[in-house]
């Protein structure tokens, strides 16, 4: 539709102002609709949905990247063709792209809280006892491992690792705070040992997928009390 809309401004550029609105009207349109949609869960009563997956929001994501990516040049071509008393009118495209950008931090904001509120609730849960790792940080790998797959194919690899640095950062000052809820501090020798191969399991799974390879291999110590 867009590319139209460009058609039409190249035959009838006198028109020029009213198409740029008409250019706007549909973008805000794909916006608010998209996110009433995803961020707003509208697509469960709408088409019967169970859940907003992490796949509907990382492909929600790429279709606002992918038209933000061609707005530039929508601009580029009715600032060629406006009047010069009507030039103010391309705020309106800024304001779009604006709102665009917000939408798609809204979603990774959305990402890692979704993936953040599965590992908080298996570290309030954490016992360190019994088997190494332990049950809490084999259920956080296995979440991190559904999380990757639901990004992959649809996200580049290098969008997914900005995501799970984000990811593994909040991570570690989750994991510090409940190390202090539980007093279980590095002069506990035994405890700590424990918690340390726990956190090994967690690099290594971590290190296991493409995205994060290359990760720092890093000791708990290192990871949480390093200055």
């Amino acid at each position: 539709m867009m590319a139209q809309y460009c058609d039409a401004l190249a035959a009838l550029p006198d028109f020029a102002p009213e198409l740029l609105m008409c250019v706007v009207e549909l973008l805000k349109s794909f916006n608010s609709r998209s996110c009433q949609l995803i961020l707003g869960a509208g697509a469960l009563q709408l088409i019967g949905l169970k859940s907003i997956s992490v796949k509907h929001l990382a492909l929600s994501s790429r279709c606002l990247q992918l038209i933000l990516r061609f707005v530039p040049y929508l601009k580029s071509d009715f600032e060629n063709q406006l009047p010069a008393a009507k030039q103010n009118q391309l705020r309106h495209m800024t304001h779009v792209m604006r709102d665009y950008n917000d939408h798609i931090d809204e979603i990774t904001n959305k990402l890692i809280s979704v993936i953040e509120h599965h590992t908080v609730v298996q570290l309030q849960q954490w016992e360190l006892k019994g088997s190494i790792p332990s049950a809490a940080f084999q259920q956080i790998c296995k979440q991190l491992g559904k999380f990757y797959n639901g990004l992959t194919g649809t996200m580049p690899e290098s969008m997914i690792k900005d995501l799970f640095l984000r990811v593994h950062e909040s991570f570690k000052t989750n994991l510090k705070e409940q190390l202090a809820i539980m007093r279980i501090t590095p002069h506990d020798s035994l405890t700590y040992g424990l918690v340390s191969q726990d956190y090994s399991f967690y690099v290594k799974s971590m290190k296991a997928m493409p995205c994060c390879n290359d990760f720092k291999d890093e000791s708990i110590s290192e990871a949480l009390y390093a200055k």
